[in-house]
């Protein structure tokens, strides 16, 4: 890693920290929210990027709408981190419900599931109409 790019991400680990001061951690933004937010953050870049096509002349809000797109980004990725182990975590205690006659074919139904359930499996008979 060369010296602009450890500067710019210690810069990006800092404004992450502004962010989570300013903001909270966890945030509780949907994945359409953090779009919204990455592209809201994009398009300042951006407009800072044709202002200088424009005139010629570089000012530190490149650099700066650079350093919060990516804190931006880094954010999105913490939470997705933080979700995927939530989920993870749920996903190994939650008890499973499987309409099923028996145990016995509720187990094989959850084995035979993509995902590898490993919690406790309750059948379900089904109600009849």
């Amino acid at each position: 890693m060369n010296k602009t790019q450890k500067i710019f991400f210690e810069n990006v680990r800092h404004e992450r920290k502004r962010q989570n001061e300013k903001w909270g951690f966890p945030q509780h933004n949907s994945p359409s929210k953090w779009g919204s937010i990455l592209a809201e953050e994009t398009g300042e870049l951006c407009k800072e990027l044709n202002d200088y096509d424009n005139t010629g002349v570089y000012k530190e809000n490149v650099y700066l709408e650079a350093i919060q797109v990516a804190a931006v980004a880094c954010n999105i990725i913490e939470h997705i981190e933080l979700m995927l182990k939530k989920y993870d975590a749920d996903f190994d205690n939650m008890t499973l419900f499987i309409t099923a006659p028996t145990i016995a074919e509720a187990e094989k139904a959850a084995h035979a599931r993509e995902d590898h359930f490993t919690g406790k499996f309750i059948a379900v008979k089904e109600m009849q109409k």
